[in-house]
């Protein structure tokens, strides 16, 4: 097994000044922004709150297309009761 290597501080130091340019564009493509996060939350908020919307609004519709359909079967079922009572 090798032994640790030892850095002196002025090492540690030269090291840091070497890395610091390229330290913040390192961070900002692996840690997400905490604004950037919020909005998306907030996204995904709204368009649970939008489909949920259009699940109601759906279901209305087909209760209101249902109600139209038994309004067209009982006109149908009258005027075939007046023609038949014209055929009498």
């Amino acid at each position: 097994m090798a032994e640790p290597l030892t850095l002196r501080e002025e090492d540690v130091g030269r090291i840091g000044d070497y890395v610091k340019p390229w330290l913040r564009e390192l961070v900002d493509r692996t840690v997400p922004r905490a604004e950037t996060v919020g909005v998306g939350s907030a996204l995904v908020e709204h368009m649970v709150r939008v489909e949920e919307e259009l699940k109601a609004q759906r279901e209305l519709m087909g209760e209101r297309f249902g109600s139209v359909e038994q309004r067209f079967e009982a006109s149908d079922r009258r005027f075939d009761d007046l023609i038949a009572h014209l055929d009498k």
